[in-house]
Order: structure tokens, then sequence, then C-alpha cells
């Protein structure tokens, strides 16, 4: 899943500043949430869509539009996390017209601890910029360490050639990084 985060999260930079590179990411950030959103639209909606075809592709163009919105606007930390609280709405929207404003208390439960899982999601991942934003100035060369190798995806041996530095000392360095994130995380 943080795979597809930070995917989503390099694809909203590219949206932000526009031109054919931002047509392109945005055609790939929809690739990347097509299946899962239709997979969700369909076994919300399972009734519904029997009645009304095609509905499932209008509530996806409708989140992807919203989507688009927000990220231009102001960007997002959480883009799918985002992405399936606009789903969930149209897809309680279409419910509640179809069912003249009668959802069952278990679907209505069902529906709120998925926005708390997403909101949780949301509130760890802002605590940990946070403190990386702490650390960063205080521990400069862990910091580099840890974005190449965490943030970048460079492989330890890659950094350490880059970086003239041992293997270990690498190691040793990130490690600190990390627990001192890990640290401020748990306060």
């Amino acid at each position: 899943m943080n795979d597809i985060k930070e995917h989503c999260q390099k694809l909203a930079v590219q949206i932000k500043k526009g031109g054919y590179p931002a047509e392109k990411a945005m055609r790939e950030l929809i690739i990347k949430l097509k299946k899962a959103g239709f997979t969700f639209i369909r076994h919300k909606l399972s009734g519904i869509l029997q009645r009304k075809p095609g509905l499932d592709e209008d509530v996806f163009q409708d989140a992807i539009i919203a989507l688009f919105e927000k990220i231009r606007d102001n960007g997002l930390e959480n883009i799918p996390g985002y992405f399936y609280i606009i789903l969930r709405n149209h897809c309680i929207d279409i419910l509640n017209q179809a069912e003249k404003n009668i959802i069952s208390i278990e679907e209505r439960s069902e529906w709120d601890s998925y926005v708390d899982a997403i909101q949780e999601d949301i509130d760890l991942k802002i605590t940990i910029e946070e403190c990386i934003k702490i650390w960063k100035n205080k521990m400069p060369k862990n910091w580099e360490v840890f974005e190449l190798h965490y943030v970048q995806g460079y492989k330890y041996d890659e950094i350490a050639k880059q970086l003239n530095k041992g293997l270990s000392a690498v190691k040793v360095n990130s490690n600190r990084f990390l627990q001192k994130i890990r640290e401020c995380v748990n306060q």
C-alpha cells in the first residue's frame, strides 16, 4: 500500500505542475486507482447497478474529477485514502437516494469504521512527517542516508559508494535516524 501512496504522491507533484507530464501522470493515476475503485463501487452498489448500468463509471469519473481538483488546488497527503473517501461519499449519496435515505446501522457502522481507519492512517502519516521535520535538521547525515534508502529507494551498498562511506556506517546512520523517528512517533 505504501508503494501506491508514494507513487501517487509523485504523480500528484507532476499533476500540480501542469503540461504534458501532468496529462501523462493523470492517466497513470487513473490506471492505478481504477481496478480497486471499481471493485469498491461494485461491492457497495451491487443491487443498484443491476437497475442502473453504467452508474459505476459515473461514480468513478466523479471521484476522479474531485480528486484532480483537490490535487490541483492544494495537494494531498494521502491520495488513495482521499479517493476512497470520495467514492464512499458518492456511494452513500446514491444509496440514500435509492433507499429514500435509509441505510442500515450495520452498513453505516462499516462506513464509519472504514473512514476511521483512513483517518488513523492520515494522522500517523502527519505525525511521522512532523517527526522527520524535527530530526532531519538535528541529524543531517543520518537524514541523507535515510532519505536515499527509504524515500528514493537506493540500496545500502549504492549509498555507501555514492557518499564514500563504509557499508556498516551507512546502515548505522539510517538505523539511528529510523530509531529517532520511531521514538518520536511513540511519544
